[in-house]
């Protein structure tokens, strides 16, 4: 088959694992919206791949992005297009009817509900699954304040734009005091809205809960569960949360219970990762929000024994697939450069001692840890953590 994956940037994690499995036996076009030096990335593109190909950032213009796809179309025959990446998948939903390949993602009417966190909200509210407490609607900050006084609610708090798109690092703040508070709001409204990509109007306002993000990674056949997988982010790329640097599978279930009971109710169709959060209080796992695509911890699922990728293809080619639901649990993978070396970089306290633990070679003798290198694709890799690496040490620079 002919696939093509469109993103920001063609050494994203999840890009690169989807070149790599899917491209031994069919035909991987990536499109990259960052234009800039195009020639240079082809020297690092993965071998997998056929070639890089360039669109128009929907970011800025979402009809020029489809015109550039529907030309690439013209002259590869695409078969299928992976969804990845929030922004992509929102386009690809939201113009389904208009490209002539497959798109494992439903319509926009259910996608809507799962990239708009209030709604999101909402549905569980509605099913009965705990989530934080959430300030839905306010006028202002005395609104927010007396929420927080009424709830018995202190600092930090989480501010969460309802719709991220693309603008990269600023969807979810955590803000610790009121001043702080001021600033995201006012940042969050300097931005403000570009439907249908994103939307900083209003922002969620919830209780920050201190625990461990958990995600439940799935697959569906129109509103039909074929495969889910449990993990918990050991380590993220920030020390406040965010992305996973060190994920471990599990057999959470109560957080599949919960996740199958929200995602059935949309009637959702293709992958998707549900992002829960355990709240030690009350000894809960609450939702934190649905990422209505491939997961960049994709890496992990594969080594575990769910190979979502290779299940999409299927699905797509054959009409439906057997319920994969049997992994190993316990299996660890270390996105050691760049995400994990950015949490040690960008924490505060002892470097040293954390970078004394992130070099312990321990984890290269156990046959359950893996890493992110590919010795035998190395471009990619590499390209990424040049780029990678050289952000988030200006980032600590600039903060410092």
């Amino acid at each position: 088959m002919n696939v093509v994956i469109a993103a920001k940037r063609f050494f994203y994690r999840s890009v690169i694992t989807s070149t790599r499995v899917l491209g031994k036996e069919n035909n991987v076009y990536i499109v990259s919206t960052n234009n800039r030096f195009i020639k240079f990335q082809e020297l690092f593109r993965s071998k997998y791949s056929k070639a890089i190909l360039t669109a128009y950032d929907p970011n800025e213009d979402i009809e020029k992005f489809i015109k550039d796809m529907k030309k690439h179309d013209s002259l590869y025959n695409f078969d299928i297009a992976l969804p990845l990446g929030d922004m992509f998948s929102l386009v690809y939903s939201l113009h389904k009817n208009e490209l002539d390949f497959e798109i494992p993602l439903p319509d926009y009417n259910i996608f809507s509900i799962a990239i708009d966190k209030g709604k999101t909200m909402e549905v569980a509210i509605q099913n009965s699954i705990p989530i934080p407490r959430t300030l839905f609607e306010y006028e202002d900050i005395s609104d927010i304040k007396n929420w927080m006084n009424e709830e018995n609610i202190a600092y930090p708090i989480i501010v969460k734009a309802r719709k991220r798109g693309d603008i990269w690092g600023s969807g979810t703040r955590v803000v610790k005091n009121e001043k702080q508070l001021l600033d995201v709001l006012k940042e969050f409204k300097r931005i403000g809205k570009k439907e249908p990509i994103y939307n900083y109007e209003r922002p969620l306002i919830q209780e920050y809960i201190n625990g461990k993000i958990y995600d439940c990674c799935v697959l569906y056949n129109n509103g039909k569960l074929r495969a889910m997988l449990t993990q918990i982010r050991e380590k993220t790329a920030h020390p406040w949360g965010g992305a996973g640097a060190v994920n471990i599978t599990n057999d959470i279930k109560e957080i599949k219970a919960q996740t199958k009971k929200l995602m059935d109710s949309i009637k959702w169709y293709g992958p998707a990762q549900v992002e829960w959060v355990y709240d030690t209080i009350d000894q809960n796992y609450k939702l934190i929000e649905i990422n209505p695509r491939l997961w960049g911890t994709l890496q992990l699922s594969i080594e575990a024994g769910i190979n979502f990728p290779e299940l999409i293809i299927e699905m797509v080619k054959n009409g439906d697939i057997e319920e994969h639901f049997e992994y190993k649990t316990e299996i660890k993978h270390r996105w050691a450069f760049p995400h994990e070396f950015g949490n040690v970089i960008l924490s505060k306290g002892n470097k040293i001692k954390k970078l004394i633990e992130f070099f312990n070679p321990k984890d290269v003798f156990d046959n359950k840890t893996y890493f992110s290198f590919d010795f035998d694709d190395p471009a990619p890799d590499i390209y990424g953590i040049m780029f990678e690496t050289h952000r988030i040490l200006i980032k600590n620079i600039k903060k410092n």
